[in-house]
């Protein structure tokens, strides 16, 4: 090895440091920045916490509708209310609540009383999806490109009052429903939170705080994501032989794991790519450097398919409303996600959650019942499995949701299915009643 082969490989190494060092602190300020502008709650290691906890969080909601409903005597302020409302969307506000709260020391009536109008939005939103769809709808579409949640607050607002369905709750009845939220999410997640008190202008206030070991797990979680985004940079060195199809380019076998030149969801193509470079098929050396895998969120219930699910199908709703909507009239009988970031987002979310998807024998895709949503029906069931990918359509409505509102239990209870043709099979038309 020469003196210049020497140099070149501590170069490559020394650029190879600086870049994970140049990557973790990259990260971890972006973290913080984003922290300040958006709140604490949107940091990913804590809506990677969220997420976790959602279901712990809904459950104790349902326990407690079910003791409180069946308890005598004149019934608390926030039965009624928590009864209508998803509990999965109460979980996940209140979590991001608390986490915001926590992070600002918050007093704990102020948390409560916040927490309370989120419960009392989503009941309104339930009355303007009931009273006027198409302006639900309309709403619906501004808030998902819209940034600043005081803009959408004030549209809230604005709507309520014009279609006369504003509860306006008063700041004590706020404070009742969100305390009983808060306690179902203390109850459920204690590792996570704890009363405490602060001293302050204001005397000795009550306020809800983030536990060690909370703020332990979410320092390691935000200090490994930091280590797993490099910047990356052009080697001056041959790079490492492809000895897998999921190891990189670079010298450092830490960097190396986390940039691999191939990300496939295809068993066959893992198996073709393994025998490729068994035989030395395969070129050691990529002119396409190094792909960085992305980060894509789960689909809308996925959680509640675990082991046990009927595997014979699954429907993939465009919005969440619809999922909800479908998975509220079969009564959960039947595996039904939805996409996180719509439509458009379909085609990056199937190719994250491939081989989840592939373990349903049948994959019903529906989307808006219109040209564009039945042109993203095509893009994104072009990379399903073959054979699996099939498109449905409510009868007589645009979606589950506008079916569920209008009250039309035979339609929103009921698919029309249409496979999608491919190479093995020609398209066919099925009906399946109450699931697909």
């Amino acid at each position: 090895m020469t003196i210049q082969t020497l140099d070149t490989l501590a170069l490559q190494q020394a650029r190879e440091e600086e870049g994970a060092f140049a990557g973790y602190s990259k990260y971890l300020e972006g973290q913080n920045a984003k922290a300040l502008r958006e709140g604490f709650d949107r940091r990913a290691d804590v809506q990677q916490m969220i997420r976790g906890a959602i279901p712990l969080v809904a459950e104790a909601i349902k326990a407690w509708v079910a003791t409180a409903s069946g308890q005598k005597g004149r019934p608390s302020a926030a039965l009624a209310p928590l009864k209508e409302v998803d509990p999965d969307v109460i979980a996940y506000g209140a979590l991001s609540k608390t986490f915001m709260g926590a992070a600002k020391d918050l007093p704990l009536t102020s948390l409560a009383a916040s927490v309370g109008r989120l419960v009392e939005v989503e009941c309104e939103a339930l009355a303007i999806q009931e009273k006027d769809p198409k302006a639900a709808k309309r709403f619906l579409r501004l808030a998902e490109g819209e940034a600043k949640e005081s803009v959408n607050r004030s549209r809230h607002e604005h709507l309520t009052a014009d279609l006369e369905v504003a509860l306006n709750w008063t700041s004590r009845t706020q404070v009742i429903v969100g305390s009983v939220i808060i306690n179902c999410v203390l109850t459920a997640v204690s590792p996570l939170f704890e009363r405490g008190v602060i001293k302050d202008y204001r005397g000795t206030v009550p306020v809800i705080v983030l536990t060690d070991e909370a703020l332990g797990v979410l320092a390691t979680m935000a200090e490994r994501a930091a280590w797993l985004q490099p910047v990356l940079k052009p080697m001056v060195t041959k790079p490492r032989a492809w000895e897998r199809f999921d190891s990189g380019a670079y010298l450092s076998p830490n960097l190396s794991r986390t940039v691999p030149l191939v990300k496939t969801f295809s068993r066959e193509h893992q198996k073709l790519i393994k025998e490729a470079i068994k035989s030395g098929e395969a070129d050691e050396l990529l002119v396409g450097l190094n792909a960085k895998g992305s980060q894509v969120a789960p689909l809308y219930l996925m959680h509640k398919w675990t082991q046990g699910t009927d595997r014979r199908s699954i429907v993939i709703w465009e919005g969440e409303g619809d999922a909800a909507a479908y998975f509220q009239v079969t009564g959960g009988k039947y595996a039904t996600v939805s996409l996180p970031n719509g439509a458009k987002g379909s085609e990056e979310t199937i190719k994250e959650w491939y081989e989840w998807l592939d373990q349903f024998d049948k994959i019903v895709l529906v989307f808006d019942a219109d040209d564009t949503g039945r042109e993203w029906v095509k893009r994104a069931a072009a990379l399903l499995p073959p054979g699996k990918a099939f498109w449905g359509e409510v009868p007589g409505y645009n979606d589950a949701r506008e079916a569920l509102i209008a009250g039309d239990t035979k339609a929103r209870g009921q698919l029309h299915v249409l496979q999608v043709p491919d190479r093995h099979r020609p398209a066919r038309r099925v009906r399946v009643p109450r699931g697909a």
